[in-house]
């Protein structure tokens, strides 16, 4: 309960030095460049979890509550970014203020993802 509130606070952030300035719609939404997206992952039994921070994605695909592919971390540039594993491309992800929306390869088909903000830090496989 306490991890919940210290995480949803840390997510809250600030809005930085110029508080008349635009929301930037590429930016996680806390504006400090720091976030948690988690969803499903259509037509699978698998989801997904991607912490952006920075610049820096990391992020997995999830099964039975355990990390089955965990994605190569890798830089954003403009709220887009590909998605590897073991250096070899297997997704893309766009990443807004409140989703990240996407694709990913399982067992040789692409599937689609949207993962929504979450309020936690870290890696999220097993957490309910």
């Amino acid at each position: 309960m306490i991890a919940a509130a210290v995480s949803a606070v840390l997510l809250t952030g600030c809005s930085g030095a110029n508080p008349d300035a635009e929301p930037d719609a590429s930016m996680p939404a806390d504006h400090s460049g720091r976030a948690v997206y988690v969803g499903d992952i259509d037509a699978s039994a698998a989801s997904i979890w991607l912490q952006v921070d920075d610049e820096t994605l990391n992020g997995a695909v999830c099964q039975d509550a355990r990390p089955s592919m965990r994605f190569d971390p890798t830089a954003t540039k403009e709220g887009k970014a590909a998605l590897a594993y073991g250096g070899t491309v297997v997704g893309t992800v766009s990443i807004a203020t409140d989703e990240a929306v996407g694709t990913v390869e399982l067992s040789g088909k692409k599937h689609r993802f949207r993962a929504k903000t979450a309020d936690v830090l870290g890696d999220v496989c097993g957490r309910t």
